[in-house]
């Protein structure tokens, strides 16, 4: 069956984060110790910070668990750890300042803009483009954004985004969006290209489509080789979260090949 359609995940496989996550949160820990004290609330950095670590992993939980953790409740979660009560506007507040630095955040496309830009313009041509993506705890517009900037976002005739949706990847519901939204008939005309095994991979293969792993930015393991050992979870997991895609590139100067080659 021939391809008529392509998906993008978003983080690491189109946009990379410049920063770590320590140095994220940091940044974003002092900018909320200045909106806190805007309140007559006067918390350490450092203690937001912790906070906005907890809130991560929280956040992780529950993305494994498919349970939406958005920014609200991201917010939400960091006042009930620091013991601050929510009133005057304090929420509100921190949400703008969230998405402020959401919006000035270090990001970068995953390799050079214009082998990028080149790429998405040479699939164009030839198939529908569109993008599937678990957006974390920031708001799919300010991804969006992103897009923009760096040339990026008119490629694409559809964007699912887990905050619009209501699930993450693997649910099979976030594909059947895109393919409804891209107007494909048949989800093995689409090909997913992803960074993630238990996400991307497993996800696009549940949904029927074509899997293709990028690795370039992040070489996601199996949980039998973290370490260089087995992992003591690997018998608990989903044998499916384990498996590898149907093909597996390095470049996205390699995806044109790769679509070429699918019967």
């Amino acid at each position: 069956m021939a391809i008529k359609a392509v998906t993008f995940d978003f983080w690491n496989t189109l946009i990379r984060v410049g920063a770590d996550r320590h140095e994220r949160d940091e940044r974003r820990a002092e900018q909320f110790a200045n909106v806190f004290a805007s309140h007559s609330q006067q918390v350490e950095a450092e203690v937001i910070a912790g906070a906005l670590g907890h809130v991560q992993d929280l956040f992780d939980e529950r993305w494994e668990a498919n349970e939406q953790f958005r920014m609200a409740d991201a917010i939400e979660e960091m006042l009930l750890v620091l013991d601050v009560p929510n009133k005057g506007g304090l929420s509100e507040d921190l949400a703008a300042k969230w998405i402020a630095a959401g919006k000035k955040a270090p990001v970068e496309p995953v390799e050079d803009a214009e082998l990028v830009r080149g790429v998405l313009t040479s699939l164009a041509e030839d198939f529908q483009l569109g993008i599937i993506c678990d957006v974390a705890m920031m708001p799919s517009r300010v991804l969006r954004g992103h897009l923009e900037r760096f040339g990026m976002e008119s490629f694409f005739s559809h964007m699912a985004f887990s905050d619009e949706i209501g699930v993450y990847k693997p649910d099979a519901a976030i594909f059947r969006a895109a393919q409804v939204g891209l107007d494909i008939d048949d989800p093995e005309e689409i090909v997913h290209v992803g960074d993630l095994r238990r996400t991307d991979v497993a996800g696009a293969r549940q949904a029927g489509c074509v899997s293709v792993r990028y690795r370039a930015v992040s070489d996601d393991a199996p949980p039998t080789e973290v370490g260089g050992s087995a992992d003591a979870d690997a018998d608990d997991a989903d044998p499916d979260s384990r498996r590898d895609a149907d093909y597996v590139i390095d470049t996205l100067t390699e995806l044109p090949m790769v679509l070429d080659g699918i019967d």
